[in-house]
């Protein structure tokens, strides 16, 4: 093969990449708006495998309402059901509804701290007829089946004295507690005052990015959930862990590398 031919090649495969990307996205672009009869705007899109979709998954795409990137979500195509596409825009809208019913509370216990709620739903119990449905009427009748986790940083000049948030920590945890759900938690990273992390918060719901796996000067990190309300603890978990006060929030912080 001489070297006209092998450019040739590699430019039909690049061509090839980037018209099956071009259709992706519009195949899961038709379907959020068709289904939401609503203008939206695709950020990216990752391919799936032809081959192997029932291992990898299809095409899939982080997506939000045209005018508001605040409300992304995840849209695209079933790895076992050919054509047939999902999306997380109901659940996402809940996070925002949550978020502004928390929006007080997060002022007064971590008033300089971005934050992201999230709403986790086991899949069939919610669909997109329920955008109107407002989180309270949903969670009254499936709070078995729902997660909803705050998602948070703080910015800290040096290595962080947790001590100092745990109070905010623990009444942001106690006010999570009572929205409704049977899981329920509060993740926050310390990182330093220096580094805009504004766009992982954001994209807290869809970007499956751990904290310790964030590209960014962070010191370490904490996640409180509902296996250590006291009022409901479970057997399996250390009592040193249990939240019986805002002096335990400082036993969940890990350190960054330990």
């Amino acid at each position: 093969m001489n070297v006209k031919a092998i450019v040739l090649f590699l430019f039909m495969i690049s061509l090839i990449g980037v018209t099956g990307c071009m259709d992706a996205e519009n195949k899961i672009l038709s379907h959020v708006e068709s289904t939401y009869d609503e203008e939206f705007e695709i950020e990216n899109v990752k391919k799936g495998s032809i081959i192997f979709s029932e291992m990898y998954g299809k095409d899939k795409a982080i997506v939000h309402p045209k005018g508001n990137d605040e409300l992304v979500f995840l849209a695209g195509e079933y790895r076992d059901d050919e054509g047939k596409y999902y999306d997380s825009y109901v659940l996402s809208k809940w996070g925002e509804e949550l978020k502004v019913s928390l929006q007080n509370v997060m002022k007064q216990e971590l008033p300089e701290s971005p934050f992201k709620v999230v709403v986790y739903a086991k899949t069939g119990t919610y669909d997109a007829s329920m955008i109107d449905t407002p989180f309270s009427e949903f969670v009254e009748k499936n709070k078995e089946h729902i997660r909803v986790m705050v998602v948070a940083a703080i910015h800290t000049d040096g290595e962080p004295d947790v001590d100092r948030y745990s109070d905010g920590i623990y009444n942001i945890y106690k006010e999570v507690s009572q929205l409704g759900a049977e899981r329920y938690g509060v993740s926050v990273g310390f990182v330093d005052k220096s580094e805009d992390i504004s766009d992982y918060i954001r994209t807290a719901n869809v970007n499956n990015i751990a904290w310790s796996n964030l590209d960014a000067k962070l010191f370490g990190y904490l996640s409180i959930d509902e296996r250590v309300n006291p009022e409901n603890q479970n057997p399996r978990v250390d009592k040193k862990l249990l939240l019986t006060g805002p002096d335990a929030v400082v036993n969940h912080y890990k350190v960054l590398g330990e």
